[in-house]
């Protein structure tokens, strides 16, 4: 049976009791043996060799302290753990946060007061700069834009290959099986953006609800039509997320928050809350990995909170531990409700 571990916002690791780990040996372990697989989750090792699924709820590593040593910097981390890093490894995030990657390449993030005492520690500083040791260095956005993204025709090439695109399931997300009956949504009007061929849109419809299924792709649209056509509550439409006008009682995301420019996020969020009706539901399945350049782009749930909880009371957020082998660790299922401001 796979195993689990939470390391909460401030770098802790939290057990499945919800209390956080005290013991300073096995936590400063947990954290020298932190890896990242192949799929972009995180992983580490219990003193005893067992390996465990690590969830975390910003970076792995969150920086307590900072310090310089001539021109050597390092970080310290919870449980006494130290790793050095450089300053040509720093990113800023949309809240003027920095990330970066430790010398063995896991991603960090500074704290508040590792933040401040950083600025201390530079020679200057711009918006957009730092300057370290006499050498200005720009710190890029965490997101890497990519210009395929918004061009014509990119979602219709990848539908029109010869192998499915990679975040196609082939079925729907299995995790909307048992999590249906937790947040006891009535008979509604459900709309998926980024519904791509319209695996979750069919599930649903063929639950009851009236599903409208939206995607750039006309081929997906096509392909959805000939799976799905015979589903008479279904909908499947070739459009513009951006530019729709379709009303609802709950949205479903999946897969399309991550595969935008994560620059268009917080319209993406005006969008659902537009598409909603007074008192509507978000429905999500989120990527939660630390990737910077996409599709798919990654995000953690630090962001996630921060995008959301202007626009939405969370009533539900779980990590999904269930996921689909290739997603395993990476996936946040959020059910939340439209404010009403």
């Amino acid at each position: 049976m796979d195993q689990f571990i939470a390391i909460d916002e401030e770098g802790y690791f939290v057990l499945s009791e919800g209390l956080r780990l005290s013991d300073e040996a096995v936590g400063h372990t947990l954290l020298k043996n932190l890896t990242m697989r192949d799929n972009t989750s995180m992983a580490t090792t219990w003193p005893d060799g067992n390996s465990v699924t690590v969830e975390a709820f910003d970076k792995p590593l969150v920086a307590k302290q900072i310090f310089k040593n001539g021109k050597s910097w390092s970080l310290l981390f919870p449980y006494h753990f130290e790793r050095n890093f450089s300053p040509e490894s720093l990113v800023l995030d949309d809240w003027d946060r920095f990330h970066g990657l430790t010398e063995d390449k896991i991603p960090f993030v500074f704290s508040r007061a590792a933040q401040a005492e950083f600025f201390n520690l530079l020679d200057d500083y711009t918006d957009d700069t730092i300057t370290v040791d006499g050498r200005e260095l720009t710190v890029p956005p965490f997101y890497m834009h990519n210009d395929d993204v918004g061009r014509d025709g990119f979602w219709q090439d990848l539908y029109s290959g010869e192998a499915p695109p990679p975040w196609d399931l082939a079925g729907p997300h299995p995790a909307l099986d048992p999590i249906l009956p937790q947040i006891k949504i009535v008979k509604s009007r459900i709309v998926n953006f980024g519904c791509g061929k319209g695996h979750d849109a069919a599930f649903l419809a063929k639950k009851g609800h009236i599903v409208t299924g939206m995607d750039w792709s006309q081929t997906a649209i096509e392909e959805g039509k000939k799976l799905y056509g015979d589903i008479q509550s279904l909908t499947l439409q070739q459009g513009d997320v951006f530019k729709s006008d379709l009303k609802a009682d709950v949205v479903l995301e999946h897969t399309f928050f991550c595969a935008i420019d994560p620059a268009q996020r917080k319209d993406l969020i005006l969008k659902w809350r537009q598409t909603l009706d007074v008192g509507g539901y978000l429905l999500g399945i989120f990527f939660v990995f630390p990737r910077r350049n996409g599709p798919p782009y990654g995000s953690s749930e630090w962001e996630l909170r921060a995008l959301l909880e202007k626009h939405f009371r969370l009533l539900y957020w779980k990590r999904w531990e269930k996921s689909p082998e290739r997603r395993h660790g990476t996936e946040l299922v959020v059910f939340a409700q439209k404010l009403s401001q």
